[in-house]
């Protein structure tokens, strides 16, 4: 029931990204995958609940999703982790989940511009207002579109565009990077490059110490970062998108798409 409740609940626990037991595993190994909610890499599995999942699956990766290399996963109520396979295939494979839309409650409107501001969004402050948008006791509805990168055996395939609301995208594998070599990463809204918004970094140490990076894509949507061995990755962006308030239960006027993408290098 805990868990369920902060399943519904983004506000003062933003980010939700996927966390496999082991990134990195000889080939044949079973993959299981933590749904994850919280703050600063920081977060509590999330349980097993078909009606909150729109998408849930495993993509090998160099392979486009229309062809025969995507894998559904499915559960049993209650499960952690909530993503599981049994036998996967070998290579780079990508770990792709979205959830259906919720809502939350801001009973003031500072709350929500303070979400504004940390997630580089502070010119809908002004739209809000300008739209006549309440100021207390309002709802915003929001989704989940993350990704991961899972290796068994070797790290062979690429990355794939998976048509997600929002998706972070790797032209390169980063696992067979030259040591000199930057990682770029593409920033797609509705599949096509956002440029000039902002994205978070947070780089986690094997001690469990995170460092977040706070930086903006460039004209193409793209960000580049230099990975380190033995740290593990969460890279995330939001986008807010106008609602007609007329259109849904809640009368919401905003609907938020949270990407993010996890990966570990070994």
């Amino acid at each position: 029931f805990i868990l369920t409740l902060f399943y519904h609940a983004p506000v003062g626990a933003h980010e939700f990204w996927l966390e496999p037991q082991k990134f990195s595993a000889p080939q044949g190994t079973d993959i299981a995958i933590n749904l994850k909610v919280g703050m600063e890499f920081q977060g509590i599995s999330q349980i097993y609940l078909p009606q909150n999942i729109k998408r849930s699956e495993i993509i090998v990766g160099g392979h486009s999703p229309e062809k025969d290399k995507v894998i559904n996963l499915s559960g049993r109520l209650g499960d952690v982790p909530a993503m599981r396979l049994s036998q996967p295939p070998s290579g780079l494979l990508i770990a792709a989940h979205e959830t259906n839309s919720f809502d939350t409650k801001y009973e003031t409107s500072e709350k929500f511009y303070a979400f504004l501001r940390e997630k580089g969004l502070e010119p809908f402050i002004n739209e809000h207002r300008k739209r006549g948008l309440p100021d207390q006791s309002f709802y915003e509805l929001y989704s989940r579109h993350a990704k991961s990168f899972v290796v068994r055996g070797k790290p062979e395939g690429q990355d794939v565009k998976l048509g997600m609301l929002v998706e972070i995208f790797s032209p390169k594998n980063p696992f067979v990077l030259d040591i000199s070599e930057e990682l770029p990463l593409i920033m797609l809204y509705r599949n096509e490059p956002l440029p000039h918004h902002q994205v978070h970094i947070r780089e986690k140490d094997e001690a469990g110490r995170v460092t977040l990076s706070t930086i903006f894509t460039d004209d193409t949507g793209t960000v580049k970062l230099k990975p380190r061995n033995n740290m593990t990755y969460l890279v995330d962006f939001v986008v807010l998108e106008p609602v007609d308030p007329q259109t849904n239960k809640k009368g919401a006027g905003w609907i938020s798409r949270w990407a993010s993408l996890t990966f570990e290098l070994p």
